[in-house]
């Protein structure tokens, strides 16, 4: 009978076990599939507690090798296994993947990973000044990778299977103008030369709530103004809304985007007179992915008007409207006049499935959020009119 191996300290060796020159243990074994297997411990006892581990791995179905590879592959790999991606989520989700890869977890094992350790990387986020909703995006992005590893029986469970109660929330709710604000500030827009050319723009965002990208999409031939609808089929798009990068026509943020608004009296107005400059001011027509016959066109180099063009214009007139008014108003952004619209259809008892169509939103909920921005006045305006319009109030 074949003498048993020991340690440097005459302990006997199960099989697979030998302690390296250094000092250090080691443990070899093969799974069904034929593939070597290789740990390493620093004490006997250590050894044998990563046997048990690995030995339960491969009666557990567990793929060793994949278990081992880093997040950042894991990220790779799903982004390259959805080709299915619009144009935009691929540019965010790269985006994403990118901003993971500079922070440690990047480099961890996937099989190493807790669900401290994603804790503890959300937290560093949040430290940075990354607000909570951004985070939740880099959770989602993760969340899906590991699941990808989970089904493929490389990870045990999902180290992501968290919910982010732990982070405050550090959201600031876009800013909404009252209804007094808001013609204050169309009329200081209209009667200011320096900025009274983005006026009509200005009144169709705060008439219609459309997106920005689907406004600066529009075309003519999305416009009817003889039955007074305005058509939402499409969206123009530049990478990431940064300035002087092409200009491409994509599918609309979701299905239920597509839908038709009804063109108000003051939108109408505008209309006419954004059709009228178009062609006065910049003959020459501007084509994109098939698209052509831009409502909105730049005065400037005979270009369409872009996102970044209009942020800045928004920023500049509120600037401008603020040096001269004591009131001041909020700084808002395109989304801000979006939200703006939606709080005027709610003050005006709009019903929130039609609204919900409007503005087309997918879930209700989104739109639902939007009651928050009402003031505690039109509550209870809201609350006075439905009260003495009942028996109770009525003699």
């Amino acid at each position: 009978m074949a003498e048993k191996r020991k340690d440097n300290k005459g302990r006997n060796l199960f099989t697979g076990e030998s302690q390296r020159k250094d000092g250090n243990y080691m443990y070899r074994c093969s799974d069904g599939y034929g593939k070597r297997h290789t740990i390493y411990a620093p004490t006997l006892k250590e050894l044998r507690v990563k046997e048990k581990q690995l030995q339960k791995d491969i009666d557990d179905g567990l793929s060793i090798n994949n278990g081992n590879m880093f997040v950042l592959e894991l990220l790779k790999i799903y982004f390259e296994s959805n080709k299915k991606w619009k144009q935009s989520t691929t540019q965010k989700m790269r985006y994403g993947i990118n901003v993971i890869s500079k922070y440690p977890i990047a480099k961890m094992k996937i099989n190493k990973v807790k669900s401290s350790h994603i804790k503890e990387f959300y937290l560093s986020l949040y430290n940075a000044g990354i607000h909570k909703e951004r985070i939740q995006f880099y959770h989602c992005v993760l969340k899906l990778c590991f699941n990808i590893a989970l089904q493929d029986d490389w990870i045990r469970k999902n180290p992501c299977d968290i919910k982010l109660d732990f982070l405050p929330s550090n959201y600031k709710e876009k800013a909404i103008l009252s209804q007094n604000q808001e013609t204050e500030f169309l009329e200081f827009v209209k009667n200011t030369k320096k900025i009274q050319w983005y006026y009509d723009i200005f009144v169709i965002m705060l008439e219609t709530g459309i997106r920005v990208g689907e406004l600066l999409g529009l075309t003519l031939d999305d416009i009817d103004l003889k039955n007074r609808e305005l058509s939402i089929n499409h969206q123009l798009c530049s990478r990431n809304n940064v300035a002087n990068t092409p200009l491409r026509i994509d599918t609309l943020k979701t299905e239920a985007g597509k839908r038709e608004i009804y063109i108000s009296d003051k939108a109408y107005v505008s209309f006419l007179n954004l059709i009228k400059r178009r062609d006065e001011e910049t003959p020459i027509e501007i084509i994109i992915d098939g698209y052509s016959k831009f409502l909105l066109k730049s005065h400037k180099k005979s270009k369409i008007v872009t996102y970044c063009m209009l942020n800045k214009s928004i920023s500049d007139a509120v600037n401008l409207y603020n040096q001269f008014h004591h009131d001041k108003i909020p700084a808002i952004t395109p989304h801000s006049m979006r939200h703006t619209f939606c709080t005027r259809m709610i003050e005006r008892g709009i019903d929130i499935k039609s609204l919900q169509y409007i503005m087309g939103h997918k879930n209700v909920k989104t739109t639902l959020d939007i009651y928050t921005h009402m003031s505690s006045d039109v509550a209870m305006k809201s609350m006075r009119d439905v009260l003495l319009n009942t028996c109770e109030y009525t003699n």
